[in-house]
């Protein structure tokens, strides 16, 4: 039988719908894929592992994984390819290990919306952090709390070079809403609030080795010493001048 296919394109991102009865030997693709098939069943190998899939089946394969099909009848699908930078940005939800579940309806939902797409980079973040959120545990997702952790540790080891948030989301590989939005979940404060804490704990550390103020904000990641007083006031409930004076009290 002829496969039918029609391809549409977005930036980095392909979405193939298909009709047919292709078989396809193992084969592996540099870019992320998932799969869901709409009609029909079929085999499918997933790095060897052979397993019989019907409508309503997802599979997401990260790159440099393997996956053959072999058909047992006609069958409908919608293949999404992601090639080069959304490639990355999408893998910054996922482990490298492939899954494969069953839709609940919403996979298909957010595929038929490929073709109205306004940004790439809106849908692939919709698509991926539901993949994290909803697809089997052990079946890839990126831990969440294994995020968080590095974040913090990432804050913590570079409080004196004056980083920004984006530049925590880029040390990590994760976009800068994604990171605002498991932090905060898990932290009950935004990343950018924890970096003040951090440098804040700091400053107040130098403060008790009677640093001056100037140096202080210079050594602690502040754009300026008004800018160490306004927050330290804003944080502290108290002037910087004033706290020196408590801790250096005799």
């Amino acid at each position: 039988m002829k496969n039918l296919l029609t391809i549409v394109k977005h930036g980095d991102c392909e979405l193939i719908r298909g009709h047919g009865q292709a078989s396809l030997p193992e084969h592996t693709h540099k870019s992320f894929t998932m799969v869901l098939f709409t009609a029909g069943c079929l085999f499918v190998s997933v790095n060897g592992a052979r397993r019989k899939v019907k409508a309503g089946t997802v599979i997401v394969l990260p790159p440099d994984n393997s996956i053959s099909l072999s058909a047992c009848d006609v069958y409908d699908y919608l293949s999404l390819s992601v090639h080069d930078k959304m490639c990355v940005r999408i893998m910054s939800y996922l482990s490298e290990s492939p899954c494969v579940f069953t839709d609940s309806g919403i996979i298909n939902a957010i595929l038929a919306d490929f073709d109205a797409v306004a940004s790439e980079e809106d849908f692939i973040d919709r698509l991926g952090i539901f993949l994290q959120r909803y697809s089997p545990a052990g079946n890839g997702a990126r831990s969440v709390a294994e995020v968080v952790k590095k974040a913090r540790e990432y804050i913590e080891e570079h409080i004196t070079d004056g980083i920004s948030v984006a530049d925590v989301a880029l040390g990590l590989d994760v976009t800068s809403s994604y990171l605002a939005r498991v932090f905060k979940k898990f932290m009950k404060i935004t990343p950018k609030q924890y970096l003040i804490q951090c440098r804040l704990r700091e400053a107040k550390r130098k403060m008790e080795d009677d640093v001056r103020d100037a140096d202080i904000a210079y050594e602690t990641g502040f754009a300026s010493q008004s800018h160490l007083c306004t927050v330290f006031k804003k944080y502290m409930g108290i002037s910087v001048g004033d706290y020196k004076g408590l801790i250096h009290k005799k």
